[in-house]
């Protein structure tokens, strides 16, 4: 089935051409592709080659061991340290992220599923950067319980934070849904991100000095253009039939609409805190190998040698290094300071999709989201619930 999947596929000096069904016509994909593209072809890639395929590794639910820090690592609150939480730090692009903040003098929490993972990665940053001030704590943003405890005792450690990286996601999976009834690319990717933010939102303005304000970084994807937010039924449990890639699409328009809301919002009440949102490209990462079948993952024996790497030739699937760049940039760097409400393709200002800047979107996804996840209580006290909506409407 392998090697009659790939006879599909046509490797051309500047374009791809495929046929499916294989007696339909050929379709020509000129590089660089366009997102619609390129989700049609992993799609097509994981239907033709296997029925089924893992997405989301489960992680550790015990949260009675949350908070660690790997060997040799200062639990010190350094005060002339900044601090980064990047959620998903554990691999792929939040562990290059960590990698490199952490390279930059910064003190990095790495918020994941699994301790055991989180504890590994943190490891080897501290071998390769000889900075030991990387903490790992558990975070499961399917649980809004979970972000809630990860929040509380992150503010009970003392800490500053001066950029928050919404960098975890789920992509394409199966329909589920999390342990508080949301659609689980909308949970996972928006919603425990948009609770996590607001827990954390009053610590990264204390944390913000004269010339200097904190940093919210939202990893959305260009996958955002096929979004569509239905507010009568953003979990498809109504009369909408559930279709992996538009979820997907409608959470990663979410977190665009979000970040714009929350660039919004801060600068209308003066709160010294930026967001801004980024697409990362396609990236070779844990994310999109679990749409791939099993045996050509990169941590598992290839059942067809060779496969795997022809199919990213064929997708032009970036290194996590690549992708985690212009996270970087956003949470770091120097010509970023005070600079807000954006959206950033390889460290550049793109324009994503009229609807993900569409204001009156953005602020009716806030109100249903603060609702949901019950996230008023954090931010009444800084004017940024929609109990002020008349102020900004």
């Amino acid at each position: 089935m392998a090697f009659k999947a790939l006879s599909h596929f046509s490797l051309l000096t500047s374009s791809f051409q495929f046929s499916y069904p294989p007696t339909g016509p050929k379709i020509r994909l000129k590089s660089p592709f366009h997102v619609s593209e390129l989700l049609f072809k992993v799609s097509l890639s994981m239907d033709l080659l296997s029925t089924s395929s893992p997405f989301y590794q489960s992680g550790e639910t015990d949260y009675s061991r949350r908070f660690s820090t790997v060997p040799h690592a200062s639990s010190a609150v350094d005060s002339s340290q900044r601090h980064v939480v990047i959620t998903g730090g554990n691999a792929g692009i939040g562990k290059a992220t960590a990698m490199e903040l952490a390279r930059q003098g910064m003190a990095v929490t790495i918020a994941c599923r699994n301790k055991e993972k989180g504890d590994e990665a943190a490891a080897e940053i501290v071998r390769n950067t000889n900075n030991p001030s990387i903490r790992v704590m558990i975070c499961d943003l399917a649980s809004l319980t979970s972000v809630r405890q990860f929040a509380k005792e992150y503010l009970d450690q003392g800490l500053p934070l001066n950029s928050l990286v919404n960098n975890a996601g789920v992509m394409a999976c199966p329909q589920q849904y999390t342990e508080d009834g949301f659609e689980y690319q909308l949970g996972v990717n928006h919603l425990g991100h948009f609770l996590l933010t607001a827990l954390l939102l009053d610590r990264l303005k204390t944390s913000a000095t004269p010339g200097l304000k904190s940093r919210v970084v939202v990893l959305s994807s260009a996958a955002e253009c096929i979004g569509n937010l239905d507010f009568n039924d953003l979990n498809f449990k109504g009369p909408r039939a559930y279709e992996r890639w538009l979820a997907y699409g409608q959470s990663k328009l979410a977190n665009c609409l979000f970040s714009h809301e929350l660039s919004r919002r801060c600068v209308s009440f003066g709160i010294p805190v930026t967001s801004n949102c980024m697409h990362p490209g396609v990236v070779d990462t844990q994310l999109i190998r679990y749409v791939f079948p099993q045996g050509i993952s990169s941590n598992k024996p290839a059942l067809f040698p060779g496969i795997r790497s022809t199919i990213i030739k064929l997708l032009g699937l970036k290194t996590p290094e690549e992708g985690a760049s212009t996270a970087v940039f956003l949470a770091s760097a120097p010509e970023m300071e005070g600079v807000t409400g954006g959206y950033y393709e390889d460290s550049r200002r793109k324009s994503p999709s009229a609807r993900a800047v569409d204001s009156r979107l953005a602020y009716e996804l806030w109100r249903v989201s603060e609702e949901l996840t019950g996230a008023t209580e954090a931010l009444e006290p800084l004017q940024l619930s929609v109990l002020a909506s008349n102020v900004l409407s």
